[in-house]
């Protein structure tokens, strides 16, 4: 899962011009390398025996000795930087303005580069070359991005690549979703009978996306933000070069033959749910919908709320994810190397100049527009332009219920649909909503009319007695009898944009807690236009009645325990 613990400085460049008309000069020739020489693998020497990266409002340096002095002049002869480099000697200068002729000098060895450019959001946008000269197969990938990064990733097919092309989800996150697969584990039920048909079962990705995308028919491509596994690069939390490699990965993946009407949809929940509204709210063009489940709406929710540091749930993920975010930190990276990946272990070279995100947590306990508006979602939904599905559960212990937030953002958007619950974090993956989100990706990604696989039904309670302890089923096709996919979608349109659903895990002749709604209503616009306040009060007998109380002893008390703030439940989120 994800929180918004990581403090931004504030874009110092206009983001417009990310729907695919942008230009600029990157990289010296244009193609958006982002080394001298175009080619953005960091082989440019630049008149020095170091690894030197251009990059957007960064420099990055590598290969040099721990401990070997750095200094950094401006286009102006100013020096704006003098450093050391770290243990695996490197260092990446960030919040860097613009521009060309940057000077870096190595004191320790009396290296000095040739003049550096310094991108810009805007002039660092690489042609359409940039991403259709990029292949991608099945199975473990690098995609490059824009400055010459890296990031690892890892393709899942339906079928035969000559069989496609396929319908397309994107998962991005600073968790393994470009780890390599494997078989998945059902119990006692016999998958490898099913392999044949659904390929995923016995090439698992390692996020839940994947693995129900799979089954459904889509392909999935699963990719590392910059920084974590087997990415190059450094992490830092939804930074601005984060956006824009969501906006390359988009277009790079598009971009492939075996790619459906080359757009993709974005999946996931939690942290991947995330990163889908930071990433749309860039509007690459090959981008088709996104369904964020599970997700945060700003900073404060997670970890701010009611303006107390959340030091339980919100600083243990970001130490969780930063731990993983180190060289070798997620553990699978060895793994790749001794099986003869030696990308991956230059690709380490970086992660030691992650951007220590609980630190800028305790450094910010105020909501500083400067700081924090950049990773405040309410302000990037706006520019999301492409159909949305989200979905929230009020109860949840991870990201809190400030979703609701979003609701009314999506302006740009030509179609939303939201559902709402009570519940826990992972209730995006129940069968109530699964349906729910398949018809909204076979609409919006596949263009097709929404049926879900006679074996994948039979394999459904299989798979929600491993999770949830019973066997559910998932409900029935709602569009199936319609007779093509441009009448199923007319209906769809025509519903409500969303569903409350109420008293999940009280359903009547359902075991408690069981993941099963006991009933339902939907609204057309949010907040719904029946919604009325109300005040309530606790009284002395205990019960709450919406008079206010006549007397001063009332039953109302606080009693603060702090231990209580500790407990989470990391989970699979």
């Amino acid at each position: 899962m994800c929180v918004a613990l990581a403090c931004l400085p504030a874009c110092t460049d206009d983001r417009a011009g990310m729907n695919g008309d942008g230009g600029g000069e990157t990289g010296g020739d244009g193609d958006g390398g982002g080394d001298g020489d175009g080619d953005g693998d960091g082989d440019d020497d630049f008149g020095v025996d170091f690894d030197v990266r251009e990059s957007v409002e960064q420099l990055h340096v590598w290969h040099t000795e721990p401990g070997d002095a750095l200094e950094l002049e401006d286009p102006e002869g100013q020096i704006i930087a003098s450093v050391e480099t770290d243990v695996q000697g490197s260092h990446i200068f960030r919040g860097l303005a613009p521009g060309d002729g940057y000077i870096l000098r190595n004191l320790t060895t009396n290296e000095e580069t040739t003049p550096l450019t310094v991108m810009s959001w805007d002039n660092s946008q690489p042609g359409d070359d940039f991403y259709t000269g990029q292949t991608l197969q099945p199975g473990f990938n690098y995609i490059k991005t824009r400055d010459g990064t890296l990031l690892s990733a890892y393709v899942q097919l339906p079928g035969p690549v000559e069989d496609g092309p396929y319908p397309t989800l994107v998962n991005y996150s600073g968790y393994e979703p470009s780890r390599p697969g494997g078989p998945l584990s059902v119990g006692d039920f016999d998958i490898q009978s099913l392999c044949p048909n659904y390929p995923v079962l016995c090439d698992a990705p390692n996020h839940p996306s994947g693995i129900i995308g799979g089954v459904m028919g889509f392909a999935t491509v699963g990719v590392n933000m910059r920084g974590t596994g087997c990415s190059e690069g450094a992490y830092d939390y939804f930074e601005d070069l984060q956006l824009l490699d969501g906006y390359d990965i988009i277009e790079t993946v598009a971009a492939q033959d075996w790619v459906k009407d080359n757009h993709v949809g974005m999946a996931g929940l939690s942290y991947p749910g995330i990163s889908q509204i930071f990433v749309a709210s860039t509007q690459p063009p090959s981008l088709a919908a996104i369904t964020p489940l599970s997700v945060i709406a700003d900073i404060n929710g997670t970890l701010v709320p009611g303006g107390i540091l959340n030091d339980g749930f919100a600083i243990s993920w970001a130490d969780r994810v930063l731990s993983g975010a180190g060289p070798y930190g997620q553990g699978w990276e060895q793994d790749m190397i001794d099986a003869g990946d030696p990308e991956c272990a230059e690709h380490q070279l970086l992660h030691s100049q992650a951007v220590d995100i609980i630190q800028k947590a305790y450094d910010n306990p105020y909501y500083d527009p400067a700081v924090a508006d950049p990773l405040n979602l309410n302000l990037l939904a706006p520019d999301v332009n492409v159909p949305v599905f989200l979905s929230g559960a009020w109860q949840d212990e991870q990201t809190g219920p400030n979703f609701a937030s979003l609701l009314d953002k999506f302006n740009l958007s030509p179609l939303t649909r939201f559902s709402v619950f009570n519940g826990v974090h992972p209730d995006g993956y129940t069968p109530f909503m699964l349906t729910e989100w398949f018809a909204f990706l076979s609409f919006y990604v596949a263009n097709e009319v929404p049926e879900i696989p006679p074996d994948i039904r039979f394999l459904a309670p299989f798979l929600f007695e491993s999770q949830f302890g019973e066997a559910l089923e998932l409900p029935p096709d709602r569009f199936a009898d319609y007779p093509d996919v441009e009448s199923a979608r007319a209906a769809f349109e025509a519903e409500p944009i969303g569903r409350a659903i109420f008293e999940v895990g009280a359903a009547e002749g359902e075991s408690p807690g069981l993941p099963v709604p006991a009933w339902e209503t939907s609204f057309d616009t949010w907040p719904p236009e029946s919604q009325v306040a109300r005040r309530w009060y606790l009284h002395e007998d205990g019960v709450l009645r919406d008079d206010a109380p006549t007397v001063t002893n009332s039953a109302s008390q606080y009693i603060h325990q702090p231990e209580e703030g500790q407990k989470t439940n990391l989970g699979s989120g």
